[in-house]
């Protein structure tokens, strides 16, 4: 199993509890960065807070298994 660490809270977070084969969180393809879901909504108040980024959503599951 791939040992992923958030970007944000800088936690190693494991599988999201209803797919074991997923990470419970995402890969956002603009920043380059992991976000656990937890710090989702953190990430995007950062996000928007730059103007390149400003409407943008790229989340892509994280598969881990």
């Amino acid at each position: 199993m791939k040992k992923i660490k958030c970007n944000h809270c800088k936690t190693i977070i494991g599988a999201d509890p209803k797919n074991a084969t997923l990470w419970h969180g995402f890969y956002d393809q603009d920043t380059e960065q992991h976000v656990c879901l937890n710090c989702k909504p953190l990430h995007y108040q950062k996000k928007f807070s730059q103007q390149q980024f400003r409407g943008l959503y790229s989340e892509f599951l994280v598969v881990i298994n």
